[in-house]
């Protein structure tokens, strides 16, 4: 799973989709599918990609009103990617 994948899985389900980098702040990617770390205050010294990997935890959160944030393993999200979208997901990907 890369998180390109996670990033197509926000966009979809409507989510945000966080977790914690190795030096101790959250990245969040958001439901535009951006990767954000909302603490950060200067350039970078790590690689996203590489952080993502060797997490192990994530929190989803729904756009849904009183919808709860979930805590989920990596296994876990990567069962939600592997899903993939379906119909319901995608309302324009249909025959006419």
């Amino acid at each position: 799973m890369k998180l390109n994948d996670v990033r197509k899985l926000a966009v979809r389900q409507r989510m945000r989709v966080s977790f914690v980098l190795s030096n101790g702040h959250d990245c969040v990617v958001n439901e535009q599918g951006v990767g954000k770390v909302p603490t950060l205050k200067s350039k970078p010294q790590f690689d996203i990609e590489e952080e993502f990997a060797s997490a192990h935890s994530f929190v989803l959160e729904s756009l849904d009103p009183g919808a709860p944030r979930r805590p989920v393993t990596r296994r876990d999200l990567e069962k939600m990617v592997a899903h993939g979208p379906t119909e319901a997901d995608d309302p324009h990907d249909h025959d006419e």
